[in-house]
C-alpha cells in the first residue's frame, strides 16, 4: 500500500510537471500574439483617427492587456501549484520596495478618483532578507484589487510590527479599502481559484479570479499566513505575516 500511495503520488508531481510545461508554452506564445497586436494598436492610436475608430482601438488595447494578465496570472497559479516558484533570500530594504508598490497602486486609484495612503509604523526596520519580488507581487495584487472593486473612498496600505528580536521581525502587512465588501459566507472561499463573492460582481469588475489565490498561495511559500476582515458594503481589510530575518 505504501508503494501504491509513493507511486500515486510520482504520478501526480509528474502530471503536475507536465501541465506546467504546457501552460509555459502556450503562455509564451499567446503573449507574442497579443503583444503583437497591442502593439499594432499602439500604432494605430498614434495616428489621426475620427473618435468612432479611435474608441474601438483603445478597446482592443485595453482587452489584450487583459488577456496577457489572465495568461500571466494562469501561468504563476499553474508554477505555484507544481512546486515551480521558488523562494529567494535576498537583501532588500522594505520602504524601497513599499514605494514601488504605493506608486503603481496610487496611478491607479488616481485614475478612479480614489484617495490612496500608505502608512508604515516608525518601528519597522527597513534593513530586512527576503524576496522582495515575491512581496511586492502580492501587495499589487492585493492593492489593485481593492482599487477594482472600490467605486468611491479611499484605499490605503498599511504595515505594523508584531514582534522583533535581535534576528528576527515579524510584520503585519494590511490593504484596506471602502468597496463592495465580501459577506461573511464568501469570506471563507474568498482566496479559492476562481472564486467570488458574487458572479456579478465579476462581470461588472473583471478579472482572473486568480489574484487572491496566488497571494494567498506565496505568502505561505514565504511562511506567511493571510486573512481577511470585511463587511459587505463597508470595504474590507486583506492582511498577511510574515516573518523576516534582518540584515
Amino acid at each position: 500500500r505504501v508503494h501504491e500511495m509513493e507511486h500515486s503520488l510520482d504520478e501526480a508531481r509528474r502530471q503536475a510537471r507536465v501541465k506546467g510545461e504546457l501552460l509555459a508554452t502556450m503562455s509564451h506564445g499567446i503573449r507574442t500574439t497579443v503583444s503583437g497586436v497591442i502593439g499594432m494598436a499602439d500604432q494605430l492610436l498614434k495616428g489621426h483617427l475620427p473618435p468612432e475608430p479611435r474608441q474601438l482601438v483603445e478597446m482592443i488595447g485595453q482587452n489584450g492587456e487583459a488577456l496577457l494578465r489572465l495568461v500571466d496570472d494562469t501561468l504563476d497559479y499553474s508554477r505555484l501549484e507544481a512546486g515551480r516558484m521558488p523562494v529567494e533570500r535576498l537583501d532588500f530594504d522594505l520602504r524601497v520596495a513599499v514605494d514601488h508598490v504605493s506608486g503603481v497602486v496610487r496611478t491607479l486609484a488616481e485614475a478612479k478618483s480614489l484617495a490612496f495612503e500608505t502608512r508604515i509604523s516608525a518601528l519597522v526596520p527597513s534593513r530586512l532578507q527576503g524576496d522582495p519580488g515575491r512581496l511586492r507581487q502580492v501587495l499589487l495584487n492585493l492593492g489593485s484589487n481593492a482599487v477594482k472593486f472600490t467605486e468611491r473612498g479611499a484605499v490605503n496600505l498599511r504595515i505594523d510590527r508584531e514582534a522583533e528580536d535581535d534576528q528576527h521581525v515579524t510584520l503585519t502587512f494590511m490593504v484596506g479599502d471602502t468597496g463592495v465588501g465580501i459577506e461573511p459566507a464568501a469570506q471563507r472561499t474568498v482566496f479559492e481559484p476562481y472564486a467570488q463573492a458574487d458572479a456579478s460582481i465579476v462581470r461588472r469588475f473583471g478579472g482572473s479570479g486568480l489574484g487572491l489565490a496566488i497571494s494567498k498561495r506565496l505568502v505561505e511559500a514565504m511562511g506567511g499566513e493571510v486573512g481577511v476582515e470585511s463587511q459587505t458594503g463597508r470595504g474590507s481589510t486583506f492582511w498577511f505575516r510574515l516573518k523576516f530575518e534582518k540584515q
